[in-house]
């Protein structure tokens, strides 16, 4: 069974959409943490800075080592996103440019 967050964030790829993308990874973050900190018995240390308090606590998941580098790649994800936009939106604008010419 795969999670509502990872199919929204996948439809979201596809669609290269990154403001959802960046939405609904942030939403699944947020639930992640929640449940990490609670299974620890610890309180949540809020919005910034979680993956620093989550280095510190003692009873995590199999493969938490690797939020920080879902993380990462995560942004490696949305920047390319942005960097194929911005490419789509200068050939658009130089095909424009041909036209009126």
């Amino acid at each position: 069974m795969q999670s509502c967050y990872l199919r929204q964030i996948n439809a979201a790829i596809v669609r290269q959409d990154p403001v959802s993308v960046n939405h609904r990874v942030a939403a699944w973050l947020s639930s992640y943490f929640d449940i990490l900190f609670a299974m620890n018995g610890q309180f949540h240390p809020g919005e910034k800075r979680p993956l620093i308090y989550a280095e510190e606590l003692t009873n995590l998941p199999s493969g938490a080592d690797g939020v920080r580098a879902y993380v990462q790649r995560g942004e490696l994800v949305v920047e390319s996103m942005l960097t194929s936009q911005d490419a789509a939106r200068a050939r658009i604008k130089d095909r424009s440019k041909l036209r009126k010419s």
